[in-house]
């Protein structure tokens, strides 16, 4: 008897969990979790693991963006760097919710990662503050962010190289000397903030809002909370 009532409970737990693993998916792919084996991989993102999650996203990325979105959120959530990046890439790419231009939200998300050592964020982080899109303009900061993406991208990326040298290179020219040597001085001291996600080294004086600029017009979204105010 005790062990019916065992089984019952542990039918009861599984359902329970499946239901809200599946909750505002697609019914379609809640079939195609099963049929594709991604079930585990499921469960694990339902338990809180930011790689599952962020894998989760990236599958639904074309069927179900809607679904990529959450599991991506809960993922950048927990300081996923690629998670942050997707999440900045579909707010740029006017694919958010609701769809639309937002180029704020996407300047947090990539600063967010680039602040963990995401290349590419730190790339389009650099055009953002270059071209004031979504940050207030600043040529000290794009600079910055430009000199770290140069140095960090690996082989293979040779076109997007030559042109963030290109953007470094004109916001440099915009610079007063003084600004120059605080730029180059903040990128020899930058090393990737730590995260729960990827752990790795810190130096981080000031929160990603700050660095942004104008805390007024920018804010954290609620989700985040390991983001700290000042």
């Amino acid at each position: 008897m005790a062990k019916d009532n065992e089984q019952t409970l542990a039918t009861k737990e599984i359902t329970s969990t499946e239901q809200s693993v599946t909750k505002g998916l697609d019914p379609r792919n809640q079939s195609k979790l099963q049929t594709e084996g991604l079930y585990w991989l499921r469960r694990a993102a339902e338990q809180g693991n930011p790689e599952a999650q962020y894998g989760l996203g990236d599958h639904f990325m074309y069927d179900d963006p809607k679904a990529a979105m959450q599991w991506f959120r809960l993922a950048a959530n927990q300081d996923h760097d690629n998670a942050q990046f997707e999440l900045g890439e579909i707010y740029r790419q006017e694919k958010g919710i609701p769809p639309g231009e937002n180029y704020v939200e996407a300047a947090i998300w990539y600063l967010l990662a680039a602040e963990r050592g995401n290349v590419l964020a730190q790339a389009q982080i650099g055009e953002m503050f270059f071209n004031g899109d979504g940050v207030q303009e600043d040529f000290a900061k794009a600079y910055m962010w430009l000199t770290l993406a140069v140095g960090n991208l690996a082989p293979g990326f040779e076109v997007l190289q030559k042109r963030l040298i290109g953007l470094r290179d004109t916001a440099f020219a915009r610079l007063s000397r003084e600004q120059i040597i605080d730029a180059q001085r903040q990128s020899s001291r930058w090393h990737a903030r730590p995260s729960t996600a990827n752990q790795v080294a810190e130096w981080r004086p000031r929160s990603a809002v700050a660095r942004l600029g104008d805390s007024e017009m920018l804010a954290v979204p609620n989700e985040y909370s390991h983001c700290e105010m000042q």
